[in-house]
């Protein structure tokens, strides 16, 4: 609206604020060496317009909601009114984050004060990085098994590996030879262990890292670092592999992947117990049918292993294809695929 001072000036009365922009991010992972999680969070909008007063700037908000409580938690004010991008770096995550719904809005002002309070809220939910548990020789073939903990919703995992912590960076990430990506899945147990498919020289000493990806574009922050002593070098698993390795007691349940895998005829499969318990270790189709029981009865905390020579309870050689590996104990449970191919 305008009013008319006898025709010696117009003086135009905007109440009306600039329409609103559409609002999209990404989230990625912070590459520095800290263990406190961190992200980068990417910002991209639609630009606003105001034809009355012209478009002054945004303001991008990230609160809290608690009930009815709003709580403001990050304000990028004045942000120009040709700008369509926002970068939030090396964002902090704590356990609050974790356990609270945020939400991200952008709100258009105008240059006669108008502000578009009415504009959508973006939820989004920050998710807690995987925890490296363990790294673990498989035979003398270089080869590596991790050990981590799930992220509900995961799509996948992402791990890269170094030599030393000075060497990680966003190229890592980005390189082909030192990042591998693991799938995620809803049915993956609680801990899950994978083993790598890179060969890795097992007189060195490697350290990794992992994240977790959701929908392709929102990532935890960098988990813990895990560091893996060489084989020759540590009178471990690269050794010869007892029934139960007493030298250190194992801080956790843990199943590991058998090897060789595939096999023909027979493969050894290594599990942890962390105290003396019942153990059953069997095999079952994918039929959910028992094939063959292999360990079954109390045992003393350790590392054991047990071989499956490929047989099932009548003594005859199992048809060719997958096979599942159930480890469990009145605590624990877990599973694990192998192959057999004759």
């Amino acid at each position: 609206s305008s009013v008319d001072y006898d025709g010696l000036a117009e003086l135009v009365l905007d109440n009306t604020p600039p329409t609103e922009s559409p609002l999209s991010f990404v989230i990625k992972s912070t590459p520095d060496t800290s263990e406190i999680p961190k992200v980068d969070i990417s910002f991209t909008w639609r630009p606003s317009s105001d034809r009355v007063s012209g478009l002054r700037g945004y303001r991008l908000e990230m609160f809290a909601r608690e009930g009815s409580r709003d709580t403001m938690l990050f304000v990028a004010d004045d942000i120009p009114p040709t700008d369509t991008s926002l970068v939030i770096s090396g964002f902090e995550l704590s356990d609050y984050y974790f356990a609270t719904p945020i939400y991200f809005r952008l709100i258009p002002m105008d240059y006669a004060g108008n502000e578009n309070t009415s504009v959508q809220e973006y939820p989004y939910n920050f998710f807690q990085p995987p925890e490296l548990r363990s790294a673990q020789w498989i035979g003398t073939s270089g080869k590596i098994e991790l050990t981590w903990t799930k992220v509900p919703g995961a799509d996948q995992y992402i791990v890269v590996w170094m030599t030393d912590k000075s060497f990680f960076s966003e190229d890592l990430r980005n390189s082909a030879a030192q990042r591998e990506i693991l799938p995620g899945l809803n049915t993956q147990p609680d801990v899950i262990s994978d083993t790598l498919n890179r060969t890795f020289n097992p007189n060195s000493r490697w350290i990794f890292r992992m994240l977790a990806v959701k929908e392709d574009k929102f990532e935890s922050g960098w988990s813990n670092f895990l560091e893996l002593e060489p084989m020759s070098g540590s009178g471990g698993n690269g050794g010869t592999i007892t029934d139960v390795e007493e030298s250190e007691v194992p801080k956790s349940f843990a199943l590991y992947q058998n090897y060789p895998n595939p096999f023909n005829p027979a493969t050894t499969i290594q599990y942890d117990l962390p105290k003396s318990t019942l153990v059953e270790l069997s095999i079952y189709n994918l039929k959910g049918q028992k094939v063959r029981t292999l360990v079954q009865g109390v045992q003393e905390a350790g590392r054991h292993q047990a071989v499956w020579d490929g047989r099932n309870f009548s003594g005859q050689m199992a048809a060719s294809g997958l096979y599942l590996i159930v480890f469990s104990t009145p605590e624990f449970h877990q599973v694990k695929k192998c192959l057999l191919m004759k």
